[in-house]
């Protein structure tokens, strides 16, 4: 639920028990209902005279005899700026290696999300997860009306190589008409998938963009597919997301225009 929910931090997936260990593992794993604590707000200048806001917090994710991941997270914004940046910094700090899967589940809704709306994607290629998916794959960029006893379709997008100079990526969901659009950057040096969830349910109307160092399979499929990312004891791994909001159909336009894969996302002309 929400703009966005953090899936993890040891298992994104639906809910199974590990073989392994015999632990039960939620739907999306534990780490979205895990309090916060010594959470504080700075307020500070920056050497370019910005203005900025930054909340940080703390999540443990915690077992005796278990796994023992440290989150340390902060979220910034800049007042008069449509963007906010997340930076998570995570750590084992056990004394044996723990899995380490990290999904950010982006949720956008009505009125962003409508039959003019279209989703742009930096990848070369799109695969679907299954049968349901596979039906359409021909429109995965594309919204439609909300629609009665809908099957969810999720589909695996393969990024484009990085440059020698930058590990960003951006995906956006655009609605042209309306003159709105949501960018999500990340790294895809840490944050190497990206999954997309289209629920055009009535009543469950819903776009899911959805960066990860995983896919939402879960950890007995993702080890056993040789995908399930392993954190050492005392190492750290940093994840960085933002949201820039586009306010306007020349800003849409561009965003369309600088896109590199335009052609792939089945994005035309402007008519």
């Amino acid at each position: 639920g929400g703009l966005l929910t953090l899936c993890g931090m040891s298992h994104v997936g639906p809910g199974m028990i590990d073989p392994e260990n015999g632990e039960t593992l939620g739907l999306h794993g534990r780490v979205s209902h895990i309090p916060a604590h010594d959470v504080r707000i700075e307020r500070l200048w920056t050497a370019d005279d910005q203005w900025r806001l930054r909340l940080h917090g703390v999540i443990d994710e915690a077992s005796i005899f278990g796994s023992k991941l440290h989150l340390e997270r902060s979220i910034e914004i800049t007042p008069g700026e449509p963007v906010i940046t997340l930076q998570d910094t995570v750590r084992n700090s056990g004394g044996e290696a723990a899995p380490l899967m990290m999904l950010y589940h982006c949720n956008f809704g009505w009125p962003l999300v409508s039959p003019e709306s279209e989703l742009i994607s930096p990848a070369q290629s799109i695969s679907a997860r299954d049968a349901a998916a596979e039906a359409g794959i021909s429109e995965w960029n594309k919204m439609s009306e909300p629609t009665p006893a809908y099957a969810e379709q999720v589909f695996y997008h393969t990024l484009a190589p990085d440059s020698d100079t930058s590990t960003s990526q951006s995906a956006a969901l655009l609605n042209r008409p309306l003159g709105l659009g949501m960018e999500v950057r990340f790294d895809s040096a840490t944050l190497t998938q990206l999954t997309e969830w289209k629920q055009m349910g009535y009543g469950d109307y819903v776009l899911g963009i959805e960066p990860g160092n995983c896919v939402p399979e879960g950890r007995v499929a993702a080890r056993a597919n040789h995908r399930l990312t392993m954190l050492a004891p005392g190492e750290t791994k940093t994840f960085t997301l933002g949201f820039r909001m586009l306010t306007s159909r020349r800003e849409v336009d561009a965003f369309r225009e600088n896109s590199k894969h335009r052609l792939l996302h089945g994005v035309g002309d402007d008519s």
